[in-house]
């Protein structure tokens, strides 16, 4: 495997693991919500800090350092896509910080408090498929 290729499937290797913990993330609210679970705060609060660290401070930097980097130097073909993808690195962030807010709500027992985090687990699972179909349909 070349340096290309290996990247390329670094980039993928990432996004499998990113989209594992989402959705088990999302299951366990499916099972609390359903009563099947009790909420297990210690179990969500590190998904929520996964989601956060992993493709905020490792991932995100990688693509826009180098991948993209890399593509805009070879040809300007990209650029409007790229220019997009990067925009949704910064909305993921901003998602993330909402998503961190209502699980301290749900945490802090607030009425609306599950729902509201669901939501935004929900809201931040269909912005990153959207945004790791479109990075892989790139790749």
């Amino acid at each position: 495997m070349n340096e290309r290729e290996s990247a390329i499937a670094s980039i993928k290797q990432e996004h499998r693991s990113l989209r594992l913990v989402v959705a088990a993330l999302q299951q366990l609210l499916g099972e609390i919500g359903a009563q099947h679970a009790e909420p297990d705060f210690a179990l969500l609060g590190a998904a929520v800090y996964y989601i956060d660290e992993f493709p905020e401070r490792c991932h995100h930097p990688k693509e826009d350092g180098h991948l993209f980097k890399a593509l805009r130097t070879r040809t300007g073909r990209f650029n409007e896509i790229l220019d997009e993808l990067q925009a949704e690195h910064i909305r993921s962030g901003q998602t993330i910080r909402y998503l961190q807010r209502a699980l301290i709500h749900y945490l802090g027992g607030a009425p609306t408090g599950f729902k509201l985090f669901r939501e935004a687990v929900d809201a931040y699972a269909s912005l990153l498929e959207d945004h790791m179909r479109k990075e892989e349909k790139l790749l």
